[in-house]
């Protein structure tokens, strides 16, 4: 199975080892926290490329 570009918010969440209510929270406080915008693809369907978390992921782990 291949590794999907993108990925839905639940997924994200798991991706980036917080809840799914921790990942909304990050992105409502983007000015402090940095978290990557995701991208709306239909009414219904949101999703966040996989490498913009993996270089905030990485980003976080630096100023640790």
């Amino acid at each position: 199975m291949t590794e999907s570009a993108y990925l839905r918010p639940a997924d994200a969440a798991r991706f980036i080892g917080v809840g799914l209510s921790t990942l909304w929270r990050y992105l409502a406080n983007r000015d402090k926290t940095g978290f990557p915008q995701p991208k709306k693809v239909s009414e219904r369907v949101t999703v966040f490329k996989r490498a913009d978390l993996e270089a905030w992921v990485e980003s976080r782990d630096l100023s640790a």
